[in-house]
């Protein structure tokens, strides 16, 4: 999975949520697959939320530990760029007022 991201949100949110945020626009891609098909994707009240557990964070963001991906997961949701969903992993997915104030399509 190639790191890039979108100096606006790098700005506005800081570099390591930018990165966070351009994986799952990647993610968010149907067609990008991760070769060990370990995360999830659930489909709930209109909004595609994506699944992560520590091993996911492995292959998508070997750069960082466990703790800090999920430290910078929890810092986007209290920005609310994300939502979450509890289940048997944590699910995240863009909230409305991100996705109206970015224009971004996912």
């Amino acid at each position: 999975m190639g790191y890039d991201f979108n100096p606006n949100f790098a700005e506005t949110y800081g570099v390591d949520e930018a990165v966070i945020i351009g994986m799952l626009i990647k993610l968010s891609d149907i067609r990008f697959k991760l070769p060990t098909h370990r995360v999830d994707f659930v489909n709930v009240d209109d909004k595609t939320y994506v699944g992560f557990d520590e091993m996911d964070f492995e292959e998508l963001a070997p750069f960082w530990t466990t703790k800090k991906c999920f430290e910078i997961l929890d810092r986007l949701v209290d920005k609310k760029v994300l939502v979450t969903k509890a289940g048997r992993k944590k699910f995240y997915a863009f909230g409305d007022e991100f996705l109206n104030s970015s224009k971004i399509k996912i």
